[in-house]
């Protein structure tokens, strides 16, 4: 990935953290994991997320008005982002899966 994606990345990151309106927050969320999967280059991953994105919508609209689970996401995503810029792979995939685990276990109390 290209220095100008990483900075990207990070500037998701910090927008989302520096705003407290809860549908940006979750349209930064939606943003910060689009670019991920373009930069992935993975289509049929692509296909399968977008299929799913009603239910991950739903899920991040949760998620943005807890405070709690909104910093979490904010340590997630630049756990995620380092990852990356290491070029780590085994840790990314571990940041990302750690994300969904997370984010799911939060669903799954506050349902």
């Amino acid at each position: 990935m290209e220095p100008q994606n990483i900075q990207e990345l990070y500037g998701l990151t910090e927008a989302y953290r520096e705003s407290a309106d809860p549908s940006e927050i979750c349209a930064l969320s939606q943003q910060f994991d689009e670019y991920i999967y373009r930069m992935a280059q993975n289509h049929t991953l692509y296909e399968l997320l977008g299929m799913l994105k009603g239910t991950i919508s739903r899920d991040k609209k949760y998620s943005s008005a807890n405070i709690e689970r909104r910093a979490a996401i904010y340590e997630e995503h630049r756990a995620i982002v380092a990852a990356i810029e290491s070029q780590d792979k085994e840790r990314a995939r571990q940041a990302v899966s750690n994300h969904i685990r997370n984010g799911r276990s939060f669903i799954e109390e506050k349902g």
